[in-house]
């Protein structure tokens, strides 16, 4: 078994993860988006993926520039994580609790509009 923290120590570095909150819907009827919350997590810095990396994306948009990160951190498919001023939407999300209890992201640049 991994231990992900010790075994990869020298390879994490930090970054920020968002997640917003569950929306709720108004007495008028109307959608109100959740909050943000940003917390510090460790990861290895992002990777180029493999084609195997890719095999469970169901989108058909393997076009895009997909990149790769483990965590100890329980991630979700939608987080946006930061690193090195640059973010990324999280897209698919496989835990590792048979191998040491981390977690392998795959995630894909935020084009902003500036």
């Amino acid at each position: 078994m991994i231990n992900f923290a010790a075994d990869f120590a020298d390879l994490l570095v930090p970054m920020t993860l968002s997640r917003n909150a569950a929306g709720t819907v108004n007495a008028e009827g109307q959608y109100v988006a959740g909050s943000a919350t940003s917390v510090a997590i460790t990861a290895v810095p992002p990777q180029q993926v493999k084609m195997g990396d890719l095999v469970d994306d169901e989108s058909g948009q393997i076009t895009r520039s997909h990149v790769r990160t483990y965590t100890d951190y329980a991630v979700a498919v939608g987080d946006i994580i930061s690193y090195k001023a640059i973010d990324y939407r999280v897209d698919m999300v496989s835990d590792r609790d048979d191998l040491g209890s981390y977690y392998r992201a795959i995630m894909v640049k935020v084009q902003n509009d500036h």
